[in-house]
């Protein structure tokens, strides 16, 4: 297994699919995280 020959041990962020993709048509929205018209609980 990958993890242990690279003797993963403590957090690993593992990214699956085209999140990484930033050719023109791989983006099909945008974060809203710096949007200042989004709210949710920790930001009204």
């Amino acid at each position: 297994m990958v993890v242990k020959r690279e003797k993963i041990t403590h957090h690993a962020l593992i990214i699956v699919g085209k999140v990484l993709d930033m050719s023109p048509g791989g983006l099909t929205h945008k974060s809203k995280l710096y949007d200042k018209e989004f709210v949710h609980g920790y930001r009204k």
